[in-house]
């Protein structure tokens, strides 16, 4: 059990990993062969990550080695998954305090049923995001990141079926909004990801930013005085 402030000079492999206190990773990361829990609102810091390398028969919503990231599927699951401590760079914005780097290889029991994956929610890593309006946000790079959905369950659990594609990769939790600041309806709870349709008035695909087009005139010419003087086509 962690206690207290303390960091870490050195990777490490550790068996459970309790943490009541804070961890400062400290660019290193802590190979797990059993579990890793929180107590008291403990947690890691700083840079570097926890890592755990699983393999599962027919998973039902397993949470990897107590790290929060969800596999749920019938057949055979080799996983490796890295949590990494804080929000994710991405121009401010408000994201799950805590992001996943994740690997799965699947050989299927029964080709017909998808995998499901997914982020386990704990109230002290929402950083104050709205439990009812979040999504998975996934990126190839740290740079970029995609909407793609899911759904909250009834344990906290932010669920979804990936495409192959979605089986590497990073991921985090973001609330669902509008995140240009010159919207009627910007959010700035909302978390700044690529738009799936390239277009630049929408948010993830999914939520269109509204904008007020009305302006009060003064008094004097204007732009719309100049194509009403004299206007005779």
């Amino acid at each position: 059990t962690i206690e207290g402030t303390n960091t870490l000079l050195s990777p490490i492999d550790a068996n459970n990993l309790i943490i009541s206190g804070d961890l400062d990773l400290s660019g290193h990361f802590v190979n797990l062969s059993g579990d890793f829990s929180r107590e008291n609102g403990g947690d890691i810091s700083g840079e570097g990550f926890l890592q755990a390398n699983r393999s599962y028969e027919s998973p039902a919503l397993e949470n990897v080695a107590g790290l929060g990231f969800i596999i749920n599927y019938f057949g055979d699951v080799d996983a490796i998954v890295n949590r990494h401590p804080g929000m994710v760079d991405s121009n401010d914005r408000i994201s799950l305090n805590g992001y996943f780097e994740v690997q799965f290889n699947l050989t299927p029991g029964f080709p017909e049923l998808p995998a499901t994956i997914g982020i386990a929610l704990e109230e002290q890593d929402l950083n104050g995001m709205d439990i009812n309006n979040l999504s998975l946000f996934h990126s190839t790079d740290l740079e970029n990141w995609t909407m793609v959905g899911g759904d909250v369950n009834e344990s906290g659990i932010l669920l979804f079926d990936p495409a192959d594609e979605l089986l590497s990769g990073y991921f985090t939790v973001g609330q669902v909004g509008c995140v240009y600041d010159d919207a009627s309806n910007y959010d700035p709870m909302a978390f700044s990801g690529t738009v799936l349709n390239n277009d630049p008035e929408m948010f993830g695909g999914e939520y269109e930013c509204n904008y007020d087009f009305s302006k009060d005139f003064s008094e004097g010419p204007n732009l719309m005085s100049f194509y009403s003087i004299d206007d005779q086509d």
